[in-house]
């Protein structure tokens, strides 16, 4: 079984995928819990044309969130690949404080595979994320993704069940260190780093490198007003460039 491999947001693809703490708009497909922070409703959406320089694998994402009383709401959108294999999610998130420091969210996917002169199916799966704040500069954010361990056929490993610990040191208002531990079933432990320095009030810059597989990424963020521009490139060992955009906007 083949599963999107590219996800959502430039800013985090530009980070490696390293940020499990901060609050972001496609938070909902990563650790929930950080949208709990978010006060006005936003919607992101991001685009990869052509991953490893195939365009058959063209994925985007919607993201929408939306702050209620009951907590922050989430809901997303994704469509991948081409007429022989074609794989969508719709995406469910709840996030809330739990206290001014610990915060919980769990997302819900439901995921469809269509492949062609096969028929198509859908599956359901579960995230639960949260977030502490050790100190007013230090994150912790822990995510176990699948939790309820979703197959097919009651074979293991078609979709990946995965626990994911993450810390963001803030030395300076201006710079993020990102650095997250990444165990997938099965599979050797990932190291993911990155970096953020937001060089202008309006203009950030990211760097982010992962070992299994290895791949190094970089990019920018330019943001005015209640706008977001984002772009992010990732470098494979083995499958070259892969490039990603990004839009957020504030509704205000």
């Amino acid at each position: 079984l083949c599963v999107a491999q590219i996800k959502p947001g430039a800013r985090q693809a530009a980070l490696s995928f390293s940020d499990l703490s901060s609050s972001d708009v496609f938070s909902l497909f990563y650790n929930p819990s950080t949208l709990s922070s978010i006060s006005n409703s936003t919607i992101g959406i991001s685009y990869s044309p052509s991953p490893f320089g195939l365009k058959e694998l063209s994925t985007a994402y919607l993201s929408y969130i939306q702050p209620s009383e009951f907590g922050v709401i989430s809901a997303g959108f994704m469509i991948y690949g081409f007429e022989l294999y074609k794989e969508t999610q719709i995406a469910i998130g709840l996030s809330k404080s739990l206290s001014n420091n610990f915060s919980f969210g769990v997302t819900s996917i439901l995921k469809n595979i269509s492949i062609k002169n096969y028929g198509s199916r859908a599956f359901l799966l579960f995230n639960l994320g949260c977030k502490a704040e050790l100190t007013k500069n230090l994150y912790l954010g822990f995510v176990f993704e699948n939790f309820t361990r979703t197959t097919i056929n009651n074979e293991e490993n078609q979709f990946p069940v995965t626990l994911n610990l993450g810390v963001n040191y803030s030395p300076i208002d201006d710079i993020n260190f990102f650095t997250a531990l990444v165990k997938e079933l099965n599979y050797n432990i990932s190291l993911k780093l990155g970096v953020e320095y937001k060089i202008l009030d309006y203009l950030s810059f990211r760097v982010g490198t992962t070992n299994q597989p290895e791949e190094f990424s970089g990019g920018f963020g330019f943001s005015y007003d209640f706008i977001s521009i984002e772009y992010a490139v990732i470098s494979h060992q083995d499958l070259g460039l892969t490039h990603q955009f990004g839009l957020v906007i504030q509704l205000k």
